[in-house]
């Protein structure tokens, strides 16, 4: 009798254990998850300044160009 409710709250403590690590990595994902969004923003920003800059050089250049005559 004892060894059946030692076997019963084994398992009992390893499905709570297993609950405990799938709550871990559920708050690990969703950290995750943040993180990529911010590197996904990061890199929408980053070029959306490259395009800023690209363009800014362009007009430079056409204005430069245009003031020159040539």
């Amino acid at each position: 009798m004892n060894q059946g409710k030692s076997v019963g709250s084994g398992a009992t403590s390893g499905l709570l254990g297993s609950e405990v690590w799938l709550v871990q990595l559920e708050r690990r994902l969703g950290e995750l998850e943040l993180w990529r969004g911010q590197l996904e923003r990061a890199a929408r920003r980053r070029r959306l300044y490259y395009l800023i800059a690209i363009a800014v050089y362009l007009l430079l250049t056409y204005f430069t160009m245009s003031s020159l005559g040539l």
